[in-house]
């Protein structure tokens, strides 16, 4: 075998190792997408989704983005010590999401459409304190290769999820069953990652704040630009959900959420697993040649063959497949899911393949095109509603202002790719 034949071989072993692992995790809230889709309405999904749009902000605050310098980092020790620094960051941004936890309840509670939910909004701390913790833990780990791990740890927090839904659903606990399932997933999560973090490093001893603020300054570009351009695309991504429940339409938002989420589930475990995969291998080429423009093309074309059938698929067959599968409740939700099909193909290209941008040093680029992207989807999302035009054009905007995002951010990738920039 030649070395570029093993080369590829091991990229795609190893993808197919994490995505194993992880499309078992998809089958978990997909399995029990029927009794969810009968046991919970629109109008409850609607609801989380309002929260987990909100939280998504802090989440991509939690680590400050230095969960990319654990992989990018060349000494072993420093790698650790920054796991340290990601989960002081971790604890700093629970603290700091505490008032505004409290700020969230407090408008919730004045919303007839979100009132009976508003207390899991201070479940916000946990939540921020779990994504950062949870990024750079899973980035050590992924650094060594523990790619079995990595695989089994979404699947035992997407059975807790599910099954604990299911059972508050059961007994009556609509809506709330929904937050306490996300909050027990996420403990989970977060005790599997410490339980490797121990075995990865079993004498680990956080490093003197002299020290840690010395690695946090050797890698800044990812807290100075990575950081600003996660939070701008954490809040793209959420920007119709925003839209939504400032209009109050709570169902059309749970719609949209399920739809999201349930159509994208398989695509963006597989792309999390390419992109966990890619990173470490682009990094290193980058390291060895500065450049890694073989391996982005076969990447990107084995994403797309991968994608393409299931998203035509999709754009066929989900109006009638999610009032089938959901109940008639959830027909809007196909809809929608039809909608978003070609973005989705999209996004899982270019998903994996954009941290290029992270490996070659191009932060500001990355944060320069988010805050392009948010202009865009500004004008995309909220245009049609300020025209008078009905709730659902918002989604459709989102569709078309991600494509052109994600088209964008391919060419600019494709380029990086073989430019050295560190």
């Amino acid at each position: 075998m030649t070395a570029t034949a093993a080369k590829r071989t091991g990229w795609l072993r190893a993808v197919a190792t994490l995505a194993s692992g992880q499309g078992l995790a998809a089958l978990a809230p997909l399995a029990a997408a029927p009794a969810l889709g009968r046991l919970y309405t629109p109008a409850d999904y609607g609801a989380l989704a309002a929260f987990l749009a909100f939280g998504g902000l802090f989440h991509a605050i939690g680590a400050l983005q230095l969960q990319y310098a654990i992989i990018a980092e060349a000494d072993e020790q420093n790698a650790e010590d920054l796991v340290w620094v990601c989960l002081a960051a971790a604890a700093a941004t629970a603290l700091a999401a505490t008032p505004a936890a409290f700020g969230a309840y407090w408008l919730a509670a004045l919303s007839e459409a979100f009132a009976p939910v508003a207390p899991w909004a201070l479940l916000l701390p946990f939540t921020s304190f779990a994504a950062g913790a949870i990024a750079g833990l899973g980035a050590l780990a992924n650094r060594r290769a523990q790619y079995g791990a990595l695989a089994r740890i979404p699947l035992a927090a997407a059975l807790v999820t599910a099954t604990t839904a299911i059972w508050l659903g059961l007994v009556g606990w609509t809506p709330h069953g929904l937050f306490i399932a996300y909050a027990a997933g996420q403990a989970v999560a977060l005790a599997a990652h410490l339980r490797l973090w121990r075995t990865l490093a079993p004498h680990a001893k956080p490093p003197s704040v002299r020290r840690g603020s010395r690695l946090a300054q050797r890698h800044r570009r990812f807290v100075f630009f990575t950081l600003p351009a996660q939070f701008v695309g954490a809040l793209n991504q959420q920007m119709p959900a925003y839209a939504l429940a400032a209009i109050g339409a709570a169902p059309l938002l749970g719609a949209f959420n399920r739809a999201r989420q349930l159509a994208a589930a398989p695509m963006s475990l597989l792309g999390a697993a390419a992109g966990q995969v890619f990173q470490e291998r682009a990094a290193a080429e980058f390291r060895a040649s500065g450049s890694c423009r073989a391996l982005f093309v076969r990447a990107a074309i084995s994403l797309a063959l991968i994608g393409a059938p299931a998203c035509l698929a999709l754009a066929l067959a989900a109006p009638t497949l999610f009032a089938w599968v959901l109940g008639p409740n959830w027909t809007e939700a196909g809809e929608i899911a039809a909608l978003l099909a070609p973005m989705l193909l999209l996004r899982l290209i270019c998903s994996p393949l954009s941290s290029v941008f992270y490996v070659a040093g191009a932060q500001r680029l990355d944060f320069f095109l988010s805050c392009a992207a948010t202009t865009l989807l500004g004008v995309c999302v909220a245009g049609p509603l300020l025209a008078g035009w009905p709730p659902r054009s918002a989604i459709a905007g989102y569709a078309l202002g991600f494509s052109l995002t994600y088209a964008v951010y391919l060419a600019a990738a494709w380029r990086l790719s073989e430019e050295r920039r560190v």
